[in-house]
């Protein structure tokens, strides 16, 4: 699903991270049983709030941009990254408690 945001930029499949799964493993591990039937909603309401910040965010992080071309930022434009947004976003402490698991 959010591969289908305009904020990836990446081809399905393709990744400028060659490992994002993990990412995206933790990101959505934080979404619990019952919040995964409103999640979809959820993320574009998100993306619709932030639109203005994400476009900025890829303009100047994303691919073609300066820091992207010495390989800095690779998951900027990436489809998880625009989950990992928006956890940090909603509940950060949640999101970091995941990550300190799965470390």
């Amino acid at each position: 699903m959010a591969e289908g945001f305009t904020w990836a930029v990446a081809a399905p499949g393709t990744r400028h991270w060659p490992d994002g799964s993990d990412f995206l493993d933790v990101t959505l591990s934080a979404v619990g049983d019952e919040e995964r039937a409103g999640y979809i909603e959820r993320l574009e309401a998100f993306v619709e709030e932030h639109r203005d910040r994400l476009e900025e965010l890829l303009r100047a992080y994303g691919p073609g941009s300066r820091p992207a071309s010495h390989g800095r930022y690779a998951l900027v434009g990436q489809p998880e990254t625009l989950v990992i947004l928006e956890w940090m976003e909603a509940v950060p402490f949640l999101l970091r408690g995941r990550w300190e698991v799965w470390s």
